[in-house]
């Protein structure tokens, strides 16, 4: 194995842990002190949804540079974009459940958007696996989200459980 690999093993690990750690203040540190601040100035609940909605933005923006560039040089590949068109369809299916998780709940709207993504990624020799990963992957959400650390998600159509 050549030093360079090992670098970039070693870096990608690194990464992740970050990202992992970061993830764990924002659950459990930034969204929750967020919630207990009810005045209307910034940081406050909707802060990291801003957040979020102006990375995608960038991270969009940077994509449209790097095909505009790409396309400019030539530079054109054979097999057919399917991850493009997955991505972007992962990113309307976010958006339908941003839109209609009031009306849902976040119980269905989960389940619903959850086995999308995972049914786009995987494909349908997975549909098993993704109505399975949609149930568990909803349920832990809803477990710490509305049960550690306190937050109401939309109930929707489900009031019954109430």
């Amino acid at each position: 194995m050549s030093s360079e690999s090992d670098i970039n093993g070693r870096a990608e690990i690194i990464v992740s842990i970050a990202a992992v750690i970061l993830g764990l203040l924002i659950c459990f540190y930034l969204i929750p002190t967020q919630i207990q601040d009810p005045s209307p100035k910034i940081p406050n609940a909707k802060t990291f949804p801003y957040v979020l909605g102006a990375f995608f933005t960038l991270l969009s923006c940077y994509w449209v540079y790097d095909a505009v560039r790409r396309n400019a040089r030539g530079e054109r590949s054979k097999a057919f974009p399917r991850h493009l068109f997955v991505g972007l369809g992962i990113g309307v299916v976010f958006y339908l459940f941003g839109y209609l998780i009031g009306t849902l709940g976040y119980i269905i709207g989960g389940i619903i958007a959850m086995f999308a993504v995972i049914y786009a990624i995987e494909g349908k020799e997975r549909l098993l696996l993704a109505l399975v990963s949609s149930v568990v992957v909803t349920a832990c959400f809803v477990v710490v989200f509305g049960k550690l650390l306190n937050i109401e998600l939309p109930i929707g159509i489900l009031t019954f459980l109430e």
